[in-house]
């Protein structure tokens, strides 16, 4: 749907503008160890999610690390070292792709001196979907 804009004073420009909302970021927290745990069934979600996400048509255009030390990096060193976009609904096996992406995550955004990485951080996954995006589908709510 398209909409109209609106000078200060209330008067019309002759454009129009929408809300592309075919386009979404999901944001998957990341794990921890903490007493009680955060989001001790990270690898599960991801893999839900993908799996929701086959199912509604969506494509994965990008992947970000989005931890506190990631956000202050420019974009192009917090993307997942992935081939974009991934078309879900030519993806075989996802277990295996959430793998591809939980390894990707551990060069990241790495603190100085660290070694090795983790691959449960923060995540930032941009996708388009071919209609607007169903929460409740992606949810496990109303899957038909």
């Amino acid at each position: 749907m398209t909409a109209d804009l609106f000078f200060d004073d209330g008067s019309p420009l002759r454009s129009a503008f929408e809300v592309d909302r075919s386009v979404v970021d999901l944001v998957l927290h990341s794990r921890s160890g903490e007493d009680p745990p955060r989001n001790p069934d990270y690898y599960a979600a991801l893999e839900l999610l993908l799996v929701r996400l086959r199912q509604i048509g969506a494509v994965v255009e990008d992947i970000l690390v989005d931890s506190k030390v990631a956000v202050k990096l420019p974009m192009e060193m917090r993307r997942l070292r992935l081939e974009f976009p991934i078309d879900l609904s030519e993806q075989s096996d996802l277990t295996m792709l959430r793998k591809e992406i939980c390894s990707a995550q551990r060069p990241v955004a790495q603190r100085p001196g660290s070694r090795g990485g983790n691959n449960h951080k923060r995540i930032r996954i941009r996708v388009r979907l071919p209609s607007a995006l169903d929460e409740d589908r992606l949810r496990g709510l109303s899957i038909d």
